[in-house]
């Protein structure tokens, strides 16, 4: 599935990669298509079936959580006074009408199905595959947020009501404190492997060591039921795979489904790097091997040579200098045509090839040495000392 504003990964809470590529094997994507083939087998009614069929009441209860424009907008952090003192996010009829949503949405995907063993009520309720003693996954119940940042501001009563985990204890009012103690319990309760927070059209998907890190997943369900894009493996099919009790509460054998597929995200990225760093391995090498052995030059061409004589029945020819060193060095080859035309430019203009020995006697006619060589038109000869 293409990247949707209504699936947010924050900070890598799964690899980007593997949950929006549309490749048929290893990939979020074909999870999501093995969920909707089981969904489409299924005699008994499922989470898609349910949630299909509940879709207008679902976006009617989730519109009537925001009147205005600006509800669950701006929360306003607790101070030193403490949580008895901090502003309440909802009334108490908002807060009943949002308990209401929750409950029916943990009944649409599969919860309250009376396959798992639950403990706890409002606003945290825990759960686990019966006959096991671990309680795994936790549901939270929080005030209705515009965003996911409104709803982890740290010390805002984000919950929908305070929680009391500890008997002596303070209640707790925001949901960033309730994900801490669930993840890292002050007490003997044992700790969460997962969380599901409900937050009016949000749904928040997080896994304890990565919500230390500030990961995690947000599904605004009111976005993805208004669009209703609903083709096999779609955005609908994708969010529900989720956020669905087959997803993130435990198996009879105690197995989560999210716990595998981490791991396969993580094999997914490291092959990804893999890949990537041969790529780039193999590029220095290839502009390594250019730098190091370049192209050879050819050889000196027929324009370059100097005709010799024939090899005749006395012996071999004679062999023609090669001009490439002295071209090296900037200097034209014995027997090259640009070294004879260099030193008889030189001696037309009276350079200093032109030059006579000191003593030599002048001669006016010509260039020293060549008198049958005309002086150029326009050119004056050079006056040396001792001359008339």
């Amino acid at each position: 599935m293409a990247s949707s504003d209504a699936l947010r990964v924050v900070e890598d809470w799964i690899s980007e990669h593997y949950f929006t590529s549309d490749a048929a094997n290893e990939t979020f994507h074909k999870r999501v298509v093995d969920r909707r083939k089981e969904w489409d087998a299924a005699e008994e009614p499922t989470s898609w079936s349910r949630l299909t069929a509940a879709r207008g009441e679902l976006l009617a209860a989730m519109s009537a959580l925001y009147p205005d424009a600006t509800s669950g907008e701006t929360l306003t952090n607790g101070d030193a006074a403490g949580p008895q003192h901090q502003p309440t996010l909802v009334d108490d009829d908002l807060r009943d009408a949002a308990a209401n949503l929750y409950t029916a949405l943990r009944t649409v995907l599969g919860y309250q199905t009376g396959e798992f063993h639950q403990e706890g009520d409002a606003p945290v309720r825990r759960y686990g595959a019966r006959r096991l003693a671990e309680m795994p996954l936790a549901i939270v119940e929080a005030a209705p947020v515009q965003t996911l940042e409104d709803l982890f501001i740290k010390k805002a009563p984000t919950l929908l009501e305070p929680w009391t985990p500890l008997e002596e204890g303070e209640p707790l009012v925001s949901v960033s404190q309730a994900l801490s103690e669930l993840f890292a319990p002050r007490g003997d309760a044992p700790a969460a492997s997962f969380a599901l927070v409900m937050a009016g059209r949000w749904l928040v998907v997080t896994e304890g060591s990565r919500f230390q890190q500030g990961r995690y997943l947000g599904v605004d369900l009111q976005t993805v039921l208004e669009r209703s894009e609903t083709k096999r493996g779609g955005e609908l099919d994708t969010a529900l795979t989720c956020i669905d009790a087959q997803s993130l509460a435990p198996d009879p054998d105690g197995a989560i489904w999210w716990s595998d597929t981490l791991e396969d995200s993580s094999r997914h990225t490291a092959g990804v790097s893999e890949d990537l760093r041969e790529g780039v391995r193999t590029s220095i090498e290839i502009i390594a091997n250019e730098v190091v052995s370049p192209p050879s030059r050819p050889g000196p061409s027929a324009a370059c040579r100097r005709p010799g004589p024939a090899a005749g029945p006395a012996g071999p020819a004679v062999p023609v200098p090669d001009p490439l060193p002295a071209l090296r060095r900037g200097l034209p080859a014995a027997g090259h045509p640009a070294g004879r035309r260099s030193r008889v430019r030189r001696r037309l203009l009276g350079g200093p090839a032109a030059r006579p020995a000191p003593g030599a006697a002048h001669q006016p006619a010509g260039p020293p040495g060549h008198p049958h060589l005309p002086v150029p038109r326009g050119a004056v000869p050079a006056h040396r000392p001792g001359t008339q």
